[in-house]
C-alpha cells in the first residue's frame, strides 16, 4: 500500500491495511522522550516543608514532561479509534 508522510517533529507515516479482518488507516509515529515523569505529590514537593522521612510513605503522582510529545500524540490520534503504543523498543 501506499503510504504518506506528515511532515513535522517527529514525522507521521500513514498507510491503509487490514486488522482484526477490517479495513483500516495507520498512522505511524515516534514519541521523542518521556511523556510522564513521577514526582511527589504537591504537599511534599517542598522538602523543607516536611519532614524526609516522610517522603518513604508519601504517595506519587505522574505529571507530565513534554508537552510537544503530548500534543504530537493527540494530533496523530485525533479521529481515530484506539492508538497504540509501542514503547521502549530500544531495550
Amino acid at each position: 500500500s501506499d503510504v504518506s508522510t506528515r511532515r513535522g517533529t517527529p514525522r507521521t507515516h500513514e498507510f491503509r491495511g487490514r486488522f482484526g479482518g477490517k479495513a483500516v488507516e495507520f498512522r505511524v509515529t515516534s514519541v521523542l522522550g518521556h511523556c510522564f515523569a513521577l514526582d511527589f505529590a504537591p504537599a511534599y514537593r517542598d522538602w523543607d516543608g516536611c519532614d524526609p522521612a516522610e517522603l518513604w510513605e508519601a504517595p506519587v503522582v505522574s505529571v507530565p514532561t513534554n508537552g510537544a510529545v503530548l500534543r504530537n500524540l493527540r494530533e496523530t490520534a485525533a479521529g481515530c479509534d484506539a492508538l497504540v503504543l509501542f514503547l521502549d523498543c530500544d531495550r
